[in-house]
């Protein structure tokens, strides 16, 4: 390839790149990418769009579509059974 055609390609995938991250902005809801899975245009737009969400602040993510919240299982602090310093000190 020549050094054009290298440019050309570069700008095309930045521009697809750039709209993943547009439309990340722009639905607010879901990933829809338009371009076929495992060509370098879906790698593109899928990492705009991943990108822009981890940039995005997060007190505005509660409308990305994700139901998963984790739930904190608090787990109360028991004390030991045994008093292994006092058992091995004698």
């Amino acid at each position: 390839m020549t050094e054009n055609t290298d440019n050309d390609q570069e700008t095309r995938l930045r521009a697809i790149r750039d709209r993943g991250a547009r439309e990340f902005y722009a639905n607010r809801t879901e990933f829809n990418c338009p371009f076929d899975f495992g060509t370098a245009e879906y790698n593109e737009y899928e990492r705009g769009w991943t990108q822009a969400l981890k940039r995005a602040p997060s007190n505005s993510l509660g409308w990305v579509s994700s139901n998963w919240e984790p739930s904190p299982e608090p787990k109360p602090y028991e004390l030991p059974k045994v008093n292994e310093y006092a058992r091995r000190k004698g």
